[in-house]
């Protein structure tokens, strides 16, 4: 687990890898970083995944939730247009701003949450 990753913290290491770990959870560190960057992380997640595992990857939006400032919103949008138009059928649209619980004010989600999450794209495990 890396605490604060961001995508080219992940695709930094793919080539360290073995194998797929099962889940990967970053994107939410990204929100403000340059588009173009990301994209190019995204792209080469997916392209990794595509020739090192047999495994099926699904990508994940990540939810808004209500102390959520605007400008970070944007960049959670933007990411996840960008996961959806690379991963296509394979990407799970995030669960719904009143279905988010954060711990103590900050943008962690709580154990509820995380539960929610799991859920919506659990059919595709």
């Amino acid at each position: 687990m890396l605490s604060r990753a961001t995508l080219a913290d992940v695709v930094t290491r793919l080539d360290d890898l073995r194998d797929l770990p099962d889940i990967i959870t970053v994107g939410v560190n990204n929100r403000d970083q340059d588009h173009a960057q990301n994209v190019s992380h995204i792209c080469r997640l997916k392209a990794w995944a595509d020739c090192h595992t047999d495994k099926q990857v699904i990508a994940v939006g990540t939810p808004h939730f209500d102390r959520l400032p605007t400008a970070w919103r944007t960049g959670v949008d933007r990411l996840n247009a960008a996961l959806s138009d690379t991963f296509g059928l394979s990407y799970v649209p995030p669960i719904a701003a009143d279905q988010v619980e954060v711990t103590d004010g900050s943008i962690h989600y709580n154990a509820s949450t995380a539960e929610r999450i799991l859920h919506s794209f659990s059919a595709f495990l």
